[in-house]
């Protein structure tokens, strides 16, 4: 993420409504947010640039891609040899997220 956006961790459910901490490990960034709805992340023009031999994904369908439409057809995610449905079997980093400038950390 570009310096000064906020580095936010899991999220709160479809408009950050919930009060139940969702995904913790998913890290995240945004600019002036209060890190609690994921539609509130800073999606990068770059294109995703996933490990050597990994799947590059569009979107996904639902939780445990059990859904029948496909949902964020913008986000691009990583994973090892899935079928792209669920999000949940993405390729999370070890490398630490950083925030483009700006966005609080």
């Amino acid at each position: 993420c570009p310096s000064g956006y906020n580095t936010c961790s899991g999220h709160y459910g479809p408009g950050g409504d919930g009060d139940e901490l969702l995904e913790p490990e998913l890290e995240w960034c945004c600019d002036s947010c209060n890190c609690k709805d994921y539609d509130d992340r800073y999606i990068s023009d770059e294109p995703t640039s996933c490990p050597s031999g990994y799947n590059t994904c569009s979107g996904h369908y639902g939780p445990g891609g059990d859904g029948d439409e496909l949902l964020e057809p913008e986000l691009e995610w990583c994973c090892d040899s899935c079928n792209c449905k669920d999000y949940d079997d993405r390729y999370i980093s070890d490398e630490p997220t950083s925030c483009p400038s700006g966005y609080n950390t």
